[in-house]
C-alpha cells in the first residue's frame, strides 16, 4: 500500500513495461526477486546489444510503439511479448557463453521463486569476470 491508496503500476505509470518482470505486469505481489529479473534483463541487453523482450514484442506486434499510453504498452507487453519471449528465450540465451547463459537464464526465470537472488547473481557475475582474468578486488 502507498499513502495515496493501493499500488497500481499501470495507473501510476511508473517504469517501462518492457523492462519489468512478468509478475509486475500481472499485478501479482512483488519482492526482491524483481530486482534479479530487472538486472538479468539489463545484463542480457548489455551482452546482446538489445532488450530481448522489446524485440519479442516488435516481432509479434510491429505497431507496438504506436501505443498512446503506458497502460497500452503494459497490456501489449503482458499479452503479446511475454509468451513470445519465453518461447524464444533459449534462442537468445544460446548466443551467450555457457556461464553467462546459465546466470542470465536463472535471473530471467518466469517464476520469481525459481530466480536466483541478486546476491547469488552478483557472486556468479564476479566469478565469471575473475575466470576471464578481470580483477575486481
Amino acid at each position: 500500500q502507498v499513502a495515496c491508496g493501493a499500488w497500481d503500476p499501470i495507473r501510476w505509470g511508473i517504469g517501462d513495461p518492457l523492462w519489468q518482470p512478468p509478475e509486475v505486469l500481472d499485478g501479482r505481489p512483488t519482492g526482491p526477486e524483481n530486482h534479479a529479473w530487472s538486472a538479468g534483463l539489463v545484463f542480457a541487453a548489455i551482452c546482446l546489444g538489445y532488450n530481448p523482450v522489446e524485440v519479442a514484442l516488435q516481432v509479434v506486434s510491429p505497431d507496438v510503439f504506436t501505443a498512446k499510453t503506458n497502460a497500452e504498452v503494459w497490456h501489449q507487453a503482458r499479452e503479446l511479448a511475454w509468451p513470445h519471449f519465453f518461447v524464444q528465450r533459449s534462442t537468445f540465451l544460446s548466443s551467450l557463453g555457457p556461464e553467462l547463459r546459465e546466470l542470465v537464464g536463472r535471473m530471467l526465470e518466469r517464476d520469481p521463486r525459481e530466480r536466483c537472488s541478486t546476491a547469488e547473481a552478483l557472486a556468479a557475475a564476479m566469478a565469471i569476470a575473475e575466470s576471464q582474468g578481470v580483477r575486481l578486488r
